[in-house]
């Protein structure tokens, strides 16, 4: 195979991507220059492509969730101090003895904050997460087996539109609970030093929640695109997972891991929990989990 067969045959499974295909770079090393050459060609054709054909980029996973903890973080900062501004300018002023109820004065605020935390704002940041961690977990299966993989399409997409899912899950949560914090605060006619320390608390709960679901969904992404290339890659394979076991480990963690940890099992499997009942692919099996997928040749 030439090089211009060879760019050929990649850029008819870039189409695709659905995985079916795996193509393993030549052994000697004239060719392997040349399946590289290949690579890079059609690389360069696909920048504008929605996943990139080899994902290596200038920003490592690490510095992806960096800064998607830093500008989840940043945007509950940001609405929690547009939410007390507009507090403070309703009780310092006379718009106070102005408004009629309680529904007068969350309308008043809503409207003065909407779109502050916006889907379009976040779903572009969502993505490039999900898609990093994916293509990291997917990466390592490319080391361990000598292939190159593609990401599942599907599944890359349920896991973005799953992430996002979850952070809209939290900025609807806090907005329910923000009402029934100003709604008790306006029946009990609290000054506005008291509600602006009850709002400080639970934009503190939200910034803890939004450091779990950094954690937690890097960790699964990275596992389930290690798993996605493990199956591509045709070998007959089995699974395990490793719990790190010290006074951080739960019990949930702590069974799984007396059941599987020297255990292989096959990749299509379930991790299941006989106390919950409740079944995995892979970890995590709840936020903040530090469990490992663990995939490797059967002996």
């Amino acid at each position: 195979m030439n090089e211009e067969e060879l760019i050929t045959r990649i850029e008819s499974l870039q189409q695709d991507r659905l995985g079916e295909d795996i193509i393993n770079p030549p052994q000697d090393d004239y060719f392997e220059d040349m399946f590289t050459a290949a690579w890079n060609k059609v690389e360069s054709k696909s920048m504008d492509s929605s996943i990139p054909l080899s994902p290596k980029n200038n920003e490592t996973p690490g510095k992806v969730k960096k800064k998607f903890k830093k500008d989840l973080l940043s945007f509950l900062r940001e609405t929690e101090k547009a939410i007390i501004k507009e507090l403070s300018d309703i009780y310092n002023s006379d718009q106070l003895a102005e408004i009629k109820d309680f529904t007068d004065l969350w309308s008043r605020l809503i409207t003065n904050l909407k779109g502050l935390f916006s889907d379009t704002r976040v779903k572009p940041l969502v993505d490039k997460f999900t898609q990093e961690f994916y293509i990291k977990g997917m990466n390592k299966s490319e080391y361990e087996f000598a292939q190159n993989f593609f990401p599942d399409k599907k599944q890359l997409d349920f896991l973005k539109d799953y992430n996002f899912d979850i952070v809209k899950g939290m900025n609807q949560e806090t907005a329910d609970r923000l009402r029934s914090t100003l709604q008790r605060a306006h029946m009990e006619d609290k000054p506005f030093t008291e509600v602006r320390e009850e709002v400080a608390k639970l934009f503190h709960k939200d910034r803890v929640r939004a450091k779990a679901i950094v954690r937690t969904e890097s960790a699964r992404a990275e596992n389930m695109g290690a798993l996605a290339g493990a199956k591509q890659s045709g070998i007959v394979q089995v699974k395990s997972v490793i719990n790190p076991m010290d006074d951080k480990t739960c019990a949930l963690c702590r069974r799984l891991d007396n059941k599987y940890a020297d255990k292989s099992m096959d990749l299509n499997d379930k991790f299941h929990d006989d106390t919950t009942g409740r079944s995995w692919e892979t970890p995590p099996f709840h936020p903040n989990c530090r469990g490992v997928l663990r995939t490797m040749r059967e002996k």
